[in-house]
């Protein structure tokens, strides 16, 4: 029991305040370098100082969501930071997906993201995954690769099928 509370403490976050440069700003995961100050406005999200300038993110998800969202990252590489999940850096780019659930991959010279739909972001997502074929690369759900194409739902219950030559994808209407 002791041991849970004590879990519970160190894994909540509250907001804080820094200052530096004659600035303040209060948040989540400040940063103060550069002669400037910035906070993330959700637990979730975070702030990076890379490369003369400070970088900051908050996943658009529901109110409900982001409090026990993990919290998301940020990548610097070739001059520039994304933040955001399953960040990515190759090929002189780097790219985050925007949803816990969205996943990033490089291949074929490309960095390629996809994030669920929005119709799909209650509750739990399930992850995304990404599939590389034929010099493409895509990611979703249900990715299927063939006949010279790479397609993926955006809709964890969204399916892709390979027929007559053809990759169609099935995406779930409304809510």
């Amino acid at each position: 029991m002791l041991l849970a509370l004590a879990v519970a403490l160190v894994t909540q976050q509250t907001a804080t305040c820094v200052s530096g440069g004659g600035q303040t700003a209060c948040g989540f995961g400040c940063v103060s370098a550069f002669g400037e100050v910035a906070c993330a406005a959700t637990p979730a999200g975070v702030c990076a100082a890379a490369y003369g300038r400070i970088t900051c993110f908050d996943p658009d998800l529901p109110r409900r969501e982001l409090e026990r969202a993990p919290r998301a990252e940020c990548k610097s590489a070739y001059g520039t930071t994304a933040c955001g999940y399953s960040c990515v850096a190759a090929y002189g780019v780097v790219r985050c997906a925007q949803t816990p659930a969205g996943r990033c991959a490089a291949a074929y010279g490309e960095v390629t993201c996809g994030d669920p739909a929005w119709s799909a972001r209650r509750g739990p997502t399930p992850p995304t995954s990404c599939t590389s074929a034929y010099g493409v690369t895509a990611c979703g759900y249900s990715c299927v690769a063939a006949y010279g194409v790479v397609r993926c739902s955006s809709h964890p219950r969204g399916r892709c099928v390979a027929a007559y030559g053809r990759v169609e994808c099935f995406e779930p209407a409304g809510r």
